[in-house]
């Protein structure tokens, strides 16, 4: 872009002297998406409300996401936190920056990934002095006043 109004296009930005459609970047959103809390046991709890946001640039999806439960409802079993925006093409990894008011083991801690063809999160428990392999995160173990803080990146194929 040269100046303070920068270059419009209908069509995208094109890049280099190619302008084929495969070279052109027209796919850009942002958002809101609304994350969902449920147990992969059966049933769902609600998280408290605030704005997570995305950003889709391609095939590539961005987000982030504040999340405090405010009831575990009747969801059992492992934490499943639902409701990304776009379906994911393989999996990928989730950062969980934060996590409070948790009921986890000391030197324990959190972290996630999201399953390929899903528009779901499964975040997971490490034993952070041993590396031994991640368990579900339980229902049992976010409590009813839990927050984790989640941020990620995936590719999509829509």
């Amino acid at each position: 872009f040269h100046g303070t109004a920068g270059i419009r296009s209908a069509t995208g930005i094109k890049f280099g002297t190619d302008t084929a459609a495969a070279n052109t970047l027209d796919d850009y959103e942002e958002g809101t998406w609304t994350p969902t809390l449920i147990g992969s046991g059966g049933g769902t709890g609600t998280w408290a409300s605030a704005t997570h946001t995305y950003t889709k640039v391609g095939r590539v999806v961005t987000f982030n996401a504040y999340v405090t439960a405010t009831s575990l409802g009747d969801a059992s079993n492992a934490v499943i936190i639902g409701g990304l925006p776009f379906t994911a093409n393989a999996y990928y990894a989730v950062a969980i920056g934060y996590a409070g008011g948790l009921a986890i083991t000391a030197g324990h801690y959190v972290g996630g990934f999201i399953d390929v063809n899903s528009t779901r999160i499964y975040p997971r428990i490490w034993n952070a002095t041993t590396g031994v392999a991640a368990y579900g995160f339980y229902v049992t173990e976010l409590t009813a006043d839990g927050a984790l803080m989640i941020q990620g990146t995936y590719h999509t194929d829509s």
